[in-house]
């Protein structure tokens, strides 16, 4: 995991959890590098965007797919 997100929050590398682990402050945004290789050696990376809301956020995440499929 590199970007600003590093030392406020943590990747599970077994089941993808993102916890926090830092102190954050509302109106921040933070970019995560990610990168997962399989068992076969092939490996990909994506960007995780996390924007801190400035009052709580009642609604659950909004996904565009039901499921997403790295290849």
């Amino acid at each position: 995991m590199t970007n600003n997100g590093k030392r406020i929050f943590k990747l599970n590398p077994r089941n993808g959890k993102l916890d926090l682990i830092g102190p954050v402050k509302a109106g921040e945004h933070y970019a995560i590098t990610v990168e997962v290789i399989d068992s076969g050696g092939k490996s990909s990376q994506g960007v995780i965007e996390v924007r801190i809301t400035p009052e709580p956020n009642l609604r659950g995440p909004r996904f565009l797919k039901f499921l997403y499929e790295a290849q």
